[in-house]
């Protein structure tokens, strides 16, 4: 998967805003890169992205692009997300676990820095209106 921007006038300033990140904190984005183009799966797929610091991680794939891809079939048993795009149908397909470990906090680290993470999701109580 190619994820850096093919040139720095991609890149521009952006009105800062909070983003929600997995662990619950908020980063401050400034910066967005438009017209970004990736390859998964051998299919090109462009979109405004917004720079911030994660680490662990090169893209994730937020809300603002999932919602452009219509339906999307989620198995999290089966680790499958499967949804159409250009008209050709996809299977993104997660890698199985055996079983949960845990791992010292050295090796931790250093796997938050080379793992890959396909989605991120953050929970939240609903709130009373």
């Amino acid at each position: 998967m190619s994820t850096w921007p093919r040139s720095w006038e991609q890149v521009g300033a952006l009105a800062k805003q909070s983003v929600a990140i997995a662990n619950g904190n908020t980063l401050q984005c400034q910066f967005i890169c438009r017209g970004f183009k990736w390859t998964l799966l051998g299919i090109e797929f462009m979109s405004d992205i917004l720079l911030l610091p994660l680490g662990g991680c090169d893209l994730v794939l937020g809300v603002q692009w999932l919602s452009t891809l219509g339906v999307i079939k989620w198995d999290f048993k089966h680790l499958r997300t499967e949804f159409t795009y250009h008209g050709y149908p996809l299977i993104l397909r997660g890698i199985k676990v055996q079983k949960p470990q845990v791992m010292p906090q050295g090796q931790l680290s250093k796997a938050l820095r080379i793992a890959s993470h396909l989605f991120m999701l953050h929970m939240s109580p609903e709130q009373d209106s």
